[in-house]
Order: C-alpha cells, then structure tokens, then sequence
C-alpha cells in the first residue's frame, strides 16, 4: 500500500494497484511459489474489496479484476493441493 490508506486511492489507482499484484502473483505463480504468489493475488483483492461507492461504468471493470483475482487465487489453492499430495 502506497501513502495514505485505501480510502484516499482514485478508482483507477486501486484497479491499477490490483493489476500489479495479480501481475507480480502471475510471476511467482510460473516459477511455482505458489504461497507468495496466492499472496499477491489476496492483497490485489484488498484493494478492490474497499470500494464505497462506484460509479456505473466501473462497475464492469471492478467485476474483471475481481474475477481474474479469484480465478488466480483458486489455481494456487488447487496447485498447492496437488503439489502437496504428490509429496
């Protein structure tokens, strides 16, 4: 997190923040840190979670970056599940 807290982030600065940290989870996800990687991916969601009140037209935008951070988060639990069972 940047200065000030998540209450003083522009829409498009928490989206941004968001896409960075699934961006850096995406990296971490290829080289197998599954952990950090699912990391990432939880703190891109704090910054899309606080989100008082939107407007119509980021409504749609908000709703992608939600998902794509969940869809990334589900394939660490279900790769670090399979990694587990094969140990």
């Amino acid at each position: 997190q940047r200065a000030g807290g998540l209450g003083d982030l522009e829409f498009d600065q928490k989206i941004n923040f968001a896409r960075e940290r699934r961006e850096r989870g995406n990296r971490l996800f290829k080289r197998q840190y599954f952990r950090e990687a699912d990391e990432e991916y939880e703190q891109g969601l704090r910054y899309l979670i606080y989100m008082p009140q939107i407007e119509e037209n980021q409504k749609e935008p908000l709703e992608q970056e939600v998902c794509e951070q969940h869809v990334c988060s589900l394939e660490c639990a279900a790769s670090t599940g399979l990694r587990a069972r094969r140990n």
